[in-house]
């Protein structure tokens, strides 16, 4: 499942970006593309980052607007990308694709979950020895 997204007023208000983003093997991978003034196209970039890597993610729709927001543990994930604020990543997301949004965000936090849970059955091993 790839859900589309969009981010707008990249390059001081002149640009946009689109692309899709994926769960694969415990890793976001994010591919997209810039637009300025809607002619000038870059490469088409990627980014993978592994789940473990997201501290918050949440999903937010309203009557005009659907949005998704990822907070990564480092600012490096977001560096490649033309409008992020530190370590702080919003894609927006079209109407008619919310509830592949939700999907895609229950999936990542069962991930988060079921990493946390194998790390603390990991420490849980160590002390029991």
């Amino acid at each position: 499942m790839a859900l589309p997204f969009r981010i707008s007023e990249t390059h001081a208000g002149f640009g946009r970006c689109e692309g899709m983003v994926r769960l694969e093997s415990g890793n976001l991978i994010f591919e997209f593309r810039s637009k300025v003034v809607g002619i000038l196209k870059s490469d088409i970039k990627m980014v993978e980052v592994p789940v473990a890597e997201v501290s918050t993610l949440n999903y937010k729709g309203g009557l005009f607007s659907t949005t998704v927001t990822l907070q990564f543990k480092s600012l490096r994930h977001t560096q490649a990308f033309p409008k992020a604020d530190g370590n702080e990543l919003v894609l927006e997301i079209k109407r008619r694709d919310r509830e592949l949004a939700q999907e895609l965000v229950r999936e990542v936090k069962m991930d988060l979950i079921a990493s946390s849970l194998d790390d603390m059955l990991e420490m849980t091993d160590e002390a029991l020895g």
